[in-house]
């Protein structure tokens, strides 16, 4: 039969006056822990600040603010006047003639508009009297702002403008480029705009600039759109067919009808908002706006001076470090309905500040990046704090249920742990035995080395025991259990076995203890137990007897001369 010898502890063998289990880390160190951990994690967030995906976040934050802030008053002195569906059928399919936009822009000249934006560009000549009649409107009119959009040829972007005869007669121009986001939704317009190494303003700058250059002094490269509400709503509009029928009963002689009187020195912007016939540019607050009440939009903001402004990313970092040193310093002493109400405040509360500053200060501070570090701190502190509770749990409870020199469960704990084992074995069927042991002469050995020697002892005896159930008994990990009876005495369960093959178990146990040499101030101590084998009867669905019997070989061991395993059969027939 091969011995079994204990190996060492990865920390090498017990020192004098040192106890198992280990002492455990102080509470300031695993705080100290914590600090720096969280730390750590706030440098990662700052890191990931810029991420697109975080930004993102902020973008959709910024949309929600626009909806739950609702349509806001626009600019009066902007009009609208739409080719929409309505329009195509009274006039004509698009695209229409060119003296038919000569019409429109004409009634408006009479009515009294101050300045003519057509969202169009006339870029091939038409017939002749078409276009001529387009540039005397345009002439005529001293008001006519054409601006210019962007195409690509052969890869290489270049302004696509309207015939010089037609710019010749305009009065200004700006470019009409709407770039939106990568989810499709406009939010920003470039101030300015260089292609082909020509630099153009955006239109509604250009308008603006023309009615007071003071409006667009100090102005950012990226203008952030300041959303009035749904395009359908936000402005005074008109269909463009009541204007073109306007026009032509005039000169039929007809004069009985009066243009609108909103278009009396207002700006207006003549646009297509028929389905299909207009590029899709999503805002906050509709999948489809037409590209004239983005336009207008910008250029209201521009007029009431509200523009948005965007605050630096500096300032969000700085608050996503400041909420998340907070919520880490509400979880310092552990989780507390205190500390998960107050970080659910302050996680709500910062949009909310946001919110506030976006209505009532016209300015953008991330909302979303600075919670969403504060959250990944919340969760960090929450889960570090109670897995911190259950270590503290776990440590409580080995307290209450490990004998404190050997570390192996006190007899309390293990007559429990035996009462479920025999629970178990007995609906399995499976075979049970508890071998109980006693260190021979120990009562001696305290004598004559005194008792730091004899718990040094119990400790290597202890070890051996542990060793011997994790390595000899392996398969069975888990459902074996050792304890200390008390004294001197030791109790393992063995589940699942014999009472031949617990007797040869026991025999190899007993072994291993006989061989160890235990070195203690120079002196090599030897140590034999003593062991008695006992297993459950039929019909037993209690411990106690089994451990009675088990005892009682024990004795008949120690009677026989110690050093040597008896089972329950040797009492029967002592």
């Amino acid at each position: 039969m091969r011995e079994f010898r204990p190996s060492l502890r990865p920390d090498g063998p017990l020192k004098r006056g040192q106890q198992r289990p280990s002492v455990p880390i102080r509470r300031t160190d695993r705080s100290l822990q914590q600090i720096v951990a969280s730390l750590l994690l706030v440098v990662l967030c700052l890191l990931a600040y810029s991420l697109a995906p975080l930004a993102h976040a902020d973008a959709l934050v910024f949309d929600l603010f626009f909806r739950l802030r609702g349509p806001q008053p626009t600019d009066p002195s902007i009009v609208l006047v739409d080719i929409d569906e309505e329009s195509l059928q009274a006039v004509g399919r698009w695209p229409w003639p060119r003296r038919t936009v000569a019409e429109l822009i004409r009634v408006l000249t009479d009515a009294g508009a101050a300045a003519i934006v057509p969202d169009l560009v006339f870029p091939e000549p038409s017939t002749p009297d078409d276009d001529a009649q387009l540039a005397a409107a345009i002439q005529e009119a001293k008001r006519v702002f054409l601006p210019v959009t962007e195409e690509r040829i052969g890869g290489k972007a270049t302004w696509l403008r309207s015939l010089p005869l037609f710019e010749a007669a305009a009065v200004g121009g700006g470019h009409l480029v709407l770039r939106p986001d990568p989810d499709g939704i406009m939010r920003t317009v470039e101030a300015e705009r260089t292609v082909g190494g020509e630099a153009l303003s955006y239109v509604a700058l250009a308008l603006a600039t023309a009615k007071d250059s003071a409006l667009v002094s100090n102005l950012p490269a990226s203008l952030i759109i300041d959303w009035a509400g749904p395009s359908a709503r936000a402005f005074h509009r008109h269909s463009s067919h009541e204007l073109v029928h306007l026009a032509r009963a005039r000169r039929a002689g007809d004069l009985s009808k009066q243009a609108p009187a909103d278009l009396k020195g207002a700006i207006v912007f003549i646009g297509l908002s028929a389905y299909g016939h207009y590029a899709l540019e999503a805002t906050p607050f509709e999948r489809a706006a037409p590209p004239a009440t983005i336009h207008a939009t910008v250029l209201s903001a521009l007029l009431q001076g509200r523009s948005l402004v965007r605050a630096p990313a500096a300032l969000g970092m700085l608050v996503l470090a400041a909420l998340s040193l907070l919520v880490m310093s509400l979880f310092l002493r552990g989780p507390r309905t205190s500390s998960v109400v107050i970080s659910a405040l302050v996680l709500l509360g910062w949009p909310t500040l946001s919110f506030l500053a976006f209505c009532f200060g016209h300015a953008l501070i991330d909302p979303a990046r600075p919670v969403i570090g504060a959250a990944a701190m919340f969760s960090f502190s929450a889960v570090w704090a109670l897995a911190a509770s259950q270590r503290e749990l776990l440590r409580l409870y080995n307290l209450a249920t490990r004998d404190g020199l050997t570390g192996l469960y006190v007899v309390a704990h293990f007559r429990t742990l035996m009462s479920e084992a025999v629970s178990d074995a007995v609906h399995k069927r499976r075979n049970l035995c508890v071998l109980m042991v006693d260190v021979d002469h120990f009562k001696r050995l305290n004598d004559t080395y005194g008792h730091a020697a004899g718990d040094e002892v119990l400790r290597w005896v202890a070890i051996t025991f542990e060793e011997f159930v994790r390595t000899q008994r392996a398969h069975h990990w888990g459902r074996d259990q050792v304890g200390r009876y008390g004294g001197e005495e030791f109790i393992a369960l063995l589940d699942d076995v014999s009472l031949i093959g617990a007797l040869a178990e026991a025999e190899r146990l007993r072994a291993s203890v006989e061989a160890l040499e235990i070195q203690w101030e120079g002196s090599s101590l030897s140590v034999t137990v003593s062991v008695g084998v006992a297993t459950l009867a039929a019909g037993e669905t209690t411990p106690d007897p089994m451990v009675r019997r088990a005892d009682a070989a024990l004795y008949v061991a120690k009677n026989s001369g110690r050093n040597r395993v008896a089972s329950e059969e040797d009492v029967e027939g002592a």
